[in-house]
């Protein structure tokens, strides 16, 4: 009888205890929704991975997102002294998560810290496995 409310006072601390913890307000920076807008300004980005045909790659590049699901860069590719043009569509979901599809199809899965200064990205492509990190590095208002 005594294991039985030993149990019980513990069962109802750790229930206690739960309810405190999800009833606890998030941050104010954790409860903004993000959007296409989130991506806003200049980022420089790097990425590394496996192509299609089973050769490793580095890349490395510049992109302006304008806050409505367009991006625009440059990239360069395994220390190539070309500077490609680049060109794409992104969506962001209120989560924080979204699609982005450059160039001639390459798509990716991406999540956005909520502030838009960062974020990171998987290929979702067939064949191909890379993956990399994005960062602000100035705001689109800068560019005015």
């Amino acid at each position: 009888m005594k294991n039985k409310k030993i149990n019980l006072t513990i069962l109802l601390l750790v229930i206690g205890c739960s309810q405190f913890a999800w009833g606890q307000s998030l941050p104010s920076h954790l409860k903004k929704a993000c959007s296409d807008n989130t991506l806003k300004g200049e980022y420089l980005y790097y990425s590394t991975g496996i192509d299609n045909t089973g050769s490793s790659f580095a890349k490395a590049g510049a992109d302006i997102y304008d806050g409505k699901g367009t991006v625009v860069g440059l990239t360069t590719i395994n220390g190539s002294s070309d500077y490609l043009p680049s060109k794409g569509t992104y969506h962001i979901k209120p989560n924080c998560t979204g699609t982005a599809t450059y160039g001639k199809g390459l798509n990716f899965n991406i999540f956005v810290a909520r502030n838009g200064n960062s974020f990171t990205f998987v290929q979702t492509d067939t064949g191909f496995i890379s993956s990399g990190q994005v960062s602000r590095v100035s705001p689109v208002e800068s560019f005015k």
